[in-house]
């Protein structure tokens, strides 16, 4: 029989977060909150190809929606909501499927610079499709991104890096 330890000092901050997470319910659809965005998952074989961080690429942003007035922008990488690691639109929509509308979250966000990405963070008040003006089928869906087209053109566009 073997026995294995972890000094506590090695977890403290993880036990101290479990404990003061707020245990949550899922929204019924009618009453969750919309950022109003559409995006696609970065891959870590996307990553490794053309130095993306892995997350949810924002591929697009509705006007007047939670995203813009945050000043979320496209090509932006989601990477955290609320402190709980995103590392695809379906964890996105699966960790919103939890907020109503009105509800602020906040959002880990990788910006490209120059030669790199930074992180920033953003407040975003969630809000509805109708506060915004935009009806169901104008919403734009979840892509998958395809790899480059041979001639150095990446799908998320051109990269100095």
């Amino acid at each position: 029989l073997m026995g294995y330890s972890i000094p506590i000092t090695d977890i403290k901050e993880e036990l101290e977060t479990m404990m003061l997470t707020e245990t949550r319910d899922i929204i019924p659809e009618e009453e969750r909150g919309w950022l109003g965005i559409s995006g696609a998952n970065v891959t870590s074989d996307i990553s490794k190809q053309w130095g993306i961080p892995q997350g949810a690429f924002i591929s697009s942003v509705t006007a007047n929606s939670p995203a813009e007035q945050a000043g979320l922008r496209k090509e932006m990488v989601i990477t955290e909501l609320n402190g709980k690691s995103v590392s695809s639109m379906d964890d996105l929509k699966s960790y919103l499927s939890y907020y109503k509308a009105g509800e602020t979250v906040e959002l880990t966000v990788l910006v490209r610079g120059e030669t790199e990405y930074k992180e920033k963070k953003f407040q975003v008040v969630l809000g509805t499709m109708e506060e915004a003006g935009v009806t169901a089928n104008e919403s734009q869906p979840q892509q998958e991104m395809p790899y480059n087209n041979g001639n150095g053109y990446s799908p998320f566009g051109f990269f100095p890096w």
